[in-house]
C-alpha cells in the first residue's frame, strides 16, 4: 500500500459565498489536471502530473474525504459522508463545495477566505494507479512551464487516486513558485510529504538512464567555445602524459635500484661460494697431509720427493 501524500495548489479559485438561504459556503479547486509539478531535490527528484479523470473513481465511489484547515483533524468543516461536502470532477480537475456548519470557527474560516487571507488548497491522497515516463516519452515544453533542468526529470503521471481530505491552507504545505509565475509548481522543500515509493522509483529511473545513456558529440555555439574546449582537453591530455611519464621514470629508477641490489647480492654470493671452495680444498689438503705423515708409503712419492714435500710442509 502506498504512503499518503499531500499536494498544494496555488491559485485555487477559493472563494466564500453566502446564498439566499443564509448558509455559509466555500468553494475551490483542490487539484488541476495536466500541470507539471517538480517534486523533491537531488536524488529522487521527479516531475508529477495529474491525468484527466484521475479523481473519477474517487468521486464515483464517494471517498469519505473531509474539508479541513491545514490538514488538521481538529478543524474539520465538511465531510462527504455528512453530506455538506461535495466533490466534483470537471475538465480542469477536482473542485469542491462545502456548506459550513453554524459554528464560530466556521464563521471565522468563511471571513478569512472572503478577505483573501486563505487562497490556497491542498489535498491528501494515496495512489491507486500511476505511470512513470522518461526521455522522449515524458516531454515538457514551454507551454508546460518546464525549464531545462525540470525537463530532464522523470515524469510521474497519476492516473487514479484515493482521496483522504481536501484542505484550505493559510501557508503552503510546500514552498515554491506561485502559479502566477509558472505553471510548474516546485514542492521540493518538503519531500517528507512525498511517498518513499515515488522517490525510490524516480531514483531507479535516473540510474537506469545513466547506465544506458549514449555518448553524445558535444555541441558548441561558437568557434571560441570549441577552441576553449579543445584546449582544456589538450591540457588534460598533457597533464595525464606528464603523470604517466613521471610514473614510468619512477618505475625505472626503482627497477635499477632493485637491479643494483640484485648484482650486489649476487657478488656476495659468489664470494661466499669461493670462500667455501677454498675452505673445502684446505680441509682436503690437511687431511691428505695428516695421512701422508702417518703413512709415508701411501703418499705415492719417491723417497727424494717425499723428503722435499716434508721439508716444504714443515716450512709452512
Amino acid at each position: 500500500m502506498s504512503s499518503q501524500e499531500l499536494r498544494t495548489i496555488r491559485g485555487a479559485s477559493l472563494r466564500a459565498d453566502k446564498p439566499a438561504n443564509g448558509k455559509l459556503v466555500v468553494r475551490g479547486r483542490a487539484a488541476s489536471y495536466n500541470v507539471h509539478t517538480v517534486i523533491g531535490k537531488g536524488r529522487g527528484a521527479f516531475r508529477e502530473m495529474i491525468a484527466p479523470n484521475a479523481f473519477k473513481s474517487a468521486v464515483a465511489r464517494g471517498d469519505d474525504a473531509r474539508l479541513t484547515l491545514n490538514h488538521s483533524s481538529d478543524q474539520v468543516y465538511g465531510r462527504v459522508k455528512a453530506g455538506n461536502l461535495a466533490l466534483t470532477e470537471d475538465a480542469r480537475g477536482l473542485a469542491f463545495t462545502c456548506t459550513l456548519p453554524d459554528t464560530t470557527a466556521a464563521r471565522d474560516l468563511f471571513t478569512n477566505v472572503q478577505a483573501g487571507l486563505y487562497d490556497q488548497c491542498s489535498f491528501a491522497f494515496t495512489t491507486d494507479q500511476e505511470d512513470w515516463l522518461d526521455g522522449e516519452d515524458a516531454p515538457c515544453n514551454e507551454n508546460d512551464g518546464c525549464g531545462e533542468e525540470a525537463s530532464k526529470l522523470p515524469l510521474r503521471v497519476l492516473r487514479a487516486v484515493t482521496l483522504h481530505d481536501v484542505s484550505i491552507v493559510d501557508r503552503p504545505a510546500y514552498s515554491g513558485t506561485s502559479a502566477a509565475a509558472s505553471p510548474v509548481e516546485d514542492l521540493s522543500q518538503n519531500s517528507a510529504r512525498v511517498s518513499i515509493e515515488a522517490r525510490n522509483r524516480a531514483e531507479q529511473i535516473i540510474e537506469q538512464r545513466a547506465k544506458k545513456a549514449p555518448c553524445r558529440k558535444p555541441r558548441f555555439a561558437t568557434d571560441d567555445e570549441r577552441h576553449a574546449a579543445m584546449e582544456r582537453i589538450n591540457q588534460e591530455l598533457r597533464a595525464d602524459q606528464l603523470r604517466r611519464l613521471a610514473e614510468a621514470d619512477r618505475s625505472i629508477k626503482i627497477s635499477r635500484a632493485v637491479g643494483d641490489l640484485d648484482l650486489q647480492s649476487q657478488y656476495a654470493l659468489d664470494l661466499a661460494a669461493e670462500e667455501d671452495a677454498r675452505f673445502e680444498q684446505a680441509v682436503r689438503i690437511t687431511r691428505r697431509n695428516a695421512h701422508w705423515l702417518a703413512h709415508p708409503s701411501e703418499s705415492g712419492l719417491s723417497a727424494m720427493d717425499y723428503l722435499t714435500w716434508l721439508r716444504q710442509f714443515q716450512e709452512t
